[in-house]
């Protein structure tokens, strides 16, 4: 049987299946260029199993698959990407990777609350632009090559960090990543509040609080968003940003369209919020001149959270695990 690769996978998913023969195309060579819409419907006819990301599976290409037993999408969400209904009426099984990027995203989300509360963005642009350098700082004799400063100027008093065991940390949304943002932080001494939109029914860690979205608004001082947005409904703007508490920051590595940016904008301008970290935005990229460049205290990457080889790597791993379960039923319902 033939497997179709158009994801970003590691090639050792041949070693635990000689017996397959696999094709690499599209997104999944070196130079990442997906595939063109025709190119799939022209390969998919020959294949057993298409290991898929970001190409579009649907109408056209499940009614040019010929043999096509089992999609593997490489993605959490599949809705978007892949006709699941349609595939299940062509007796194609589709399979995902949930979770595959939460290590990663814990790991940026860490990385924020460590460099917002620490103030080392702040700390580093002062150092490098010598703006402390030119200042003059009360210091004994004794001190004088060994500190900055000792006076209440000094960066050890206006840099000044409140430390992890003094944050409350509010989760907007309790999947896959949310979960692990949550363990992550309580191994941390975090507090965390948690929100989510339906009830919670699995066991939390010991000392998470789940809470109204109100209740975790005004009481957090990191609200980290990682809802999904299958209704593509704004769930951060105007009031829930005046709710959030005086000197709070936001965080946001879910989707752009669950934030109002414009309302974003004013409660940084404004200094309602104490800054704010995207890594996804309405518009990506995002167009010269966006006024969410200019905001105050905002921190933006392009969409690179869950850029990790882990990522790959536990993808790859999901999809092996869901190749041998095919294989294994296929076998023993051929006993």
């Amino acid at each position: 049987m033939k497997v179709l690769v158009t994801a970003d996978i590691d090639h050792r998913i041949e070693k635990e299946f000689p017996n397959l023969a696999f094709t690499y195309m599209g997104y999944a060579l070196e130079d990442h260029i997906p595939s063109k819409y025709t190119e799939i419907v022209q390969a998919i006819p020959e294949y057993d199993f298409l290991i898929s990301e970001f190409d579009t599976i649907d109408r056209g290409v499940i009614d040019a698959a010929k043999k096509l037993k089992m999609i593997i999408c490489c993605r959490g969400g599949v809705n978007s990407v892949v006709d699941i209904q349609y595939a299940a009426s062509h007796g194609i099984m589709v399979r995902n990777t949930p979770g595959r990027n939460a290590s990663s995203v814990v790991e940026y989300v860490l990385a924020v609350i460590f460099s917002a509360d620490r103030h080392l963005r702040m700390a580093d642009r002062l150092v490098m632009s010598e703006t402390l350098q030119r200042q003059k700082f009360v210091l004994p004799e004794k001190y004088r090559d060994t500190l900055w400063g000792m006076d209440s100027t000094s960066p050890y008093h206006t840099l000044r960090g409140r430390g992890m065991h003094n944050l409350t940390l509010g989760v907007i949304g309790y999947g896959n990543i949310g979960k692990a943002v949550v363990n992550a932080a309580v191994l941390l001494g975090i507090h965390v509040l948690v929100y989510n939109h339906h009830p919670i029914v699995s066991p939390v860690p010991a000392g998470v609080e789940i809470v109204d979205k109100d209740v975790l608004l005004r009481n957090s001082d990191f609200v980290s968003l990682h809802a999904s947005n299958c209704g593509h409904a704004v769930i951060m703007g105007s009031s829930e940003f005046s709710a959030m508490k005086e000197g709070a920051y936001f965080i946001n590595t879910a989707r752009g369209d669950l934030v109002d940016e414009t309302a974003l904008i004013e409660a940084l301008d404004s200094g309602h919020l104490s800054g704010a970290a995207l890594d996804v935005t309405r518009q990506e990229p995002l167009p010269p001149g966006s006024p969410l460049i200019r905001a105050k205290n905002i921190f933006i990457t392009p969409h690179i959270a869950g850029a990790t080889d882990e990522v790959v790597q536990t993808g790859t791993e999901m999809a092996i695990y869901h190749l041998r379960q095919y294989l294994l039923n296929r076998w023993e319902q051929s006993e």
